[in-house]
């Protein structure tokens, strides 16, 4: 589904690894343990450069280290290639 060039993207550039995950678990340290804001510096000079938000998801936590990439599951990834009108066609 989607473009052979979506495919390329979604494995070359938004990989799940261990410092996706260290960097999320120290923003979420400096939110909830040291009050600082979500949109505080130092949290957004953490996760903005690769617009990554500090949340937890069960799925890369557990499978992470089986090389399961949580960014080639989410659902825009599979969707944004198809046209509304197409969508429209399949569930009317």
């Amino acid at each position: 589904m989607g473009w052979p060039q979506d495919r390329t993207q979604c494995v070359t550039l938004a990989h799940d690894n261990v410092n996706r995950c260290s960097l999320v678990t120290e923003a979420r340290t400096l939110i909830y343990e040291r009050d600082l804001g979500f949109g505080s510096a130092q949290v957004e000079h953490m996760l903005k450069p690769k617009s990554w938000v500090p949340t937890l998801n069960a799925f890369s936590d557990h499978l992470n280290r089986l090389g399961f990439n949580i960014f080639c599951t989410l659902i825009i990834n599979l969707l944004h290639g198809f046209e509304i009108g197409v969508w429209k066609m399949l569930f009317m």
